[in-house]
């Protein structure tokens, strides 16, 4: 059965694109640090620490049997809340790091090989509008995610000769619980939502096998 995984599935943008891939008859392997909320019988669960590359080659070894029938990663997973640099301890810096990029590096890495024999595949690596310009007081989110789009244009370039295409997203304001570290500001009704960011992706991973976009940003059109 043609299968997706998708990390960080438990809520927000991850959520809304394992109920998107779902409904279009995927199976869906997604992953998280808690339960999934999830009654499908397409879907499967692992709960694990995406940062953590032991648990992550259990992962892999765990789905072993599975992994020939995948078409899609899908880097999701994500955690970020102010850090301005007079007063960002080096724990936030190093547990934003370990997750938002190491995460990345690892899934991929695990699945690779695999898209390479197939001759074929996607990652699709959710970065942010924060990837691609500064933010005062975010700095340690910006600099995982600024890492994010680099290591989508590398694996591109490198990836591309092999059939594979690897696209990284930058959303804007989306409302979903990402704000809920921030005291100045609310998530809204008009920001973009999670499943406008599920659309995207899955455009992203059904164009033509010879359209390869590789970098998608999205705004809400008029935020308050």
């Amino acid at each position: 059965m043609k299968t997706v995984i998708i990390t960080g599935s438990t809520k927000g943008i991850g959520l809304a694109t394992a109920n998107k891939f779902l409904a279009e008859g995927y199976k869906v392997i997604g992953t998280g640090r808690t339960d999934s909320v999830i009654d499908d019988s397409n879907y499967e669960h692992h709960r694990f620490d995406v940062g953590n590359s032991t648990e992550v080659g259990v992962f892999y070894d765990t789905i072993n049997e599975q992994l020939k029938d995948v078409e899609l990663l899908v880097n999701n997973a994500g955690i970020g809340w102010p850090t301005p640099i007079d007063n960002c301890k080096i724990e936030d810096w190093d547990e934003m790091m370990r997750i938002n990029v190491n995460g990345v590096f690892y899934m991929a890495k695990g699945i690779v090989p695999e898209l390479i024999k197939a001759g074929r595949g996607h990652i699709i690596n959710i970065s942010s509008t924060a990837g691609k310009t500064g933010i005062e007081n975010m700095s340690a989110y910006c600099a995982t995610k600024f890492a994010v789009r680099g290591l989508t244009q590398s694996w591109y370039k490198e990836l591309r000769p092999k059939g594979i295409k690897v696209t990284s997203i930058h959303p804007g304001s989306v409302n979903t619980n990402f704000f809920d570290p921030f005291e100045e500001v609310e998530a809204n009704d008009s920001y973009m939502s999670a499943g406008d960011i599920a659309d995207s992706i899955w455009h992203a991973f059904n164009s033509h096998p010879n359209y390869h976009m590789v970098e998608i940003e999205m705004r809400p059109l008029q935020p308050k």
